[in-house]
């Protein structure tokens, strides 16, 4: 809501922010429209009167830093196109999901099937993906009580595999044992292989199948860009959204 030299942020019938500023309600408010996730803050405050592309900036931050402005997800950037899969992995989900690589002609989306706890190696893996320009997928059975599919990770945008595996650290009240398998493992350590029940394999292959379908979508379901969940005891789905870590040490403001 905006009046001469102010902006009002307003949520249901509370005024949460006011805004001041020298002609600030001609420039603002289409700004702020603007901030739907598909654009980066450079393409936003460019938009703005050249005059005013400093305060726009500075504005931005503030809003930023007070998290009334959060980071566009992948779901706000996806952008249809239909996928095969480039499969990398071991054990036998992974030879199920080799079968499904598609047509070679399309471009590729990078997904890695891991039948062991290997953090180590899942994070390789999304290092190199996040040098690339292909979305990525992971998809494990090595927690043996449960069987993941990732969300969609897409390059610049949204959480990478990495801000999955911290926030795995947090909540997890051993986190000191990831620390350990990633040591083990640099260290040239063998990782035992888990068993997982046959038929909670072929529902993770279905998921995939599934999400690759989905990427080809101009409306997909906003399950493409969440991680799934199977127990293996019960075989039930739950579904989570994972948020970017500014924290993550691959993706985030302080990596390098």
């Amino acid at each position: 809501m905006a009046g001469p030299d102010l902006v009002h942020l307003v949520a249901g019938e509370d005024v949460r922010y006011t805004l001041t500023g020298k002609a600030l309600e001609t420039w603002l408010p289409s700004l702020l429209a603007a901030c739907d996730g598909r654009q980066s803050v450079e393409t936003l405050v460019a938009d703005a009167p050249a005059a005013r592309r400093d305060d726009a900036l500075s504005l931005v931050d503030r809003l930023y830093g007070e998290r009334i402005l959060v980071d566009g997800d992948a779901q706000a950037a996806h952008t249809p196109q239909a996928r095969q899969l480039e499969v990398e992995g071991a054990g036998p989900l992974f030879e199920r999901l080799r079968g499904h690589m598609g047509i070679a002609t399309l471009p590729p989306l990078a997904l890695l099937v891991q039948d062991r706890l290997d953090p180590e190696a899942a994070l390789r893996f999304n290092e190199r993906c996040l040098g690339g320009d292909r979305p990525w997928l992971w998809v494990s059975t090595g927690a043996l009580a449960r069987g993941y599919v990732s969300q969609v990770f897409l390059p610049g945008v949204g959480p990478c595999l990495g801000c999955l595996f911290e926030h795995f650290r947090r909540l997890t009240p051993t986190p000191e044992l990831h620390d350990a398998l990633r040591e083990h493992a640099r260290q040239g350590g063998a990782i035992p292989a888990v068993p997982f029940p046959t038929e909670g394999m072929g529902m993770l292959a279905s998921i995939v199948d599934w999400k690759v379908a989905q990427l080809s979508l101009s409306e997909p379901s906003p399950a493409l860009y969440r991680l799934h969940v199977l127990d293996a005891t019960s075989l039930e789905v739950a579904t989570h959204r994972v948020l970017a870590d500014e924290s993550c040490p691959w993706c985030g403001a302080d990596a390098a």
